[in-house]
């Protein structure tokens, strides 16, 4: 779950949802990925995803970074969009999957944003209306959860809508959003509603399962903690587009690193710092590849593009970002 800064509205004009929807449809396919949930709320939203190798950090990084810098461009704002910490939750798939998706999907609901299950079937901003109507996005997977209740589409979708309905009345938010274990210094503990470390979004920290499902991931946390950072990919990333762009413009790439602003360099540097945002790449990152300060690359992200350059932009996102599943 992810929460506007300061409670901000973040989602509050069909724009801000479809651009962020239209993000997940732009990384999923690289990231592997799949959902079983999610909502968009005025000030929040839920996602309830699994993860292959990539990791729910490179994730979240690459869909609220390049969200971020759409939103901000939108309403002519400068500044963090999403509160610092990002509250995740390891989740029991046979304990616990349905009971989230319920929840998730019942959001708009409780909070009366709709009035009734009807409303909801038909409520674009959730989850929900897929699982009853169709589904286009590739990355949610409303057949396997349909699957959970019957094996025939038609039943499976009585059901579902069945079990949705008994659980309007229930109060489960509390454990279903903290979880009901934790993976700290001391090992596992039990306990609902309070709070922990979320500053990585990989933290193993809270826990939706029994005691046997905490112990299996902290296991696994242990040995990835062990495993040194593997940032071959990410280099080949940045070089790869950084010489795309320089293409575009008819620049020597080795020109990024020098101290010359003339011609098209700022235009260059521009458009990657722009690039490699939206696909993910930390601004300390794109600072050391132009040899700039952290804070040049904040200018060139809050200053205009030209036409030119958003069409180059737009160009190498569509065929080359897409081409290569980046």
């Amino acid at each position: 779950m992810g929460r506007g800064a300061g409670g901000e509205h973040i989602f509050d004009t069909e724009a801000d949802k479809v651009s962020f929807l239209s993000r997940l449809d732009l990384i999923a396919p690289a990231m592997g990925f799949k959902s079983y949930a999610w909502a968009l709320m005025p000030n929040h939203f839920h996602l309830l995803l699994e993860v292959g190798d990539q990791g729910l950090f490179r994730i979240m990084h690459r869909l609220l970074t390049g969200f971020s810098v759409s939103y901000n461009k939108r309403h002519q704002r400068k500044g963090h969009v999403f509160m610092a910490r990002f509250k995740s939750i390891l989740v029991s798939r046979d304990e616990y999957l349905l009971e989230l998706i319920r929840y998730i999907h019942l959001n708009p609901l409780r909070a009366g944003i709709v009035r009734s299950i009807e409303e909801l079937d038909d409520y674009p901003w959730t989850g929900h209306r897929a699982m009853i109507h169709g589904n286009d996005r590739v990355w949610h997977r409303t057949e396997e959860v349909l699957n959970a209740f019957s094996t025939e589409i038609y039943d499976g979708k009585c059901a579902y809508l069945e079990f949705l309905s008994a659980g309007i009345r229930k109060r489960d938010s509390m454990v279903l959003e903290s979880g009901n274990l934790r993976i700290g210094k001391n090992g596992i503990v039990q306990t609902i509603g309070t709070e922990s470390d979320q500053r990585r979004y990989d933290y193993a920290g809270m826990i939706l399962g029994s005691l046997g499902f905490a112990a299996d991931q902290s296991k696994l946390l242990n040995r990835r903690r062990r495993k040194t950072r593997d940032r071959a990919e990410e280099h080949e990333l940045i070089e790869a587009l950084a010489a795309r762009v320089c293409l575009h413009f008819s620049v020597n790439p080795a020109r990024l690193t020098s101290s010359s602003k003339g011609g098209d360099l700022s235009s260059v540097r521009r458009v990657i710092a722009q690039l490699l945002t939206e696909v993910g790449i930390s601004r300390a990152d794109i600072s050391r590849r132009l040899n700039i300060t952290y804070s040049g690359v904040t200018r060139l992200m809050e200053s205009k593009m030209s036409i030119r350059e958003t069409v180059i932009l737009n160009e190498i996102k569509a065929n080359y970002i897409s081409s290569q599943a980046l």
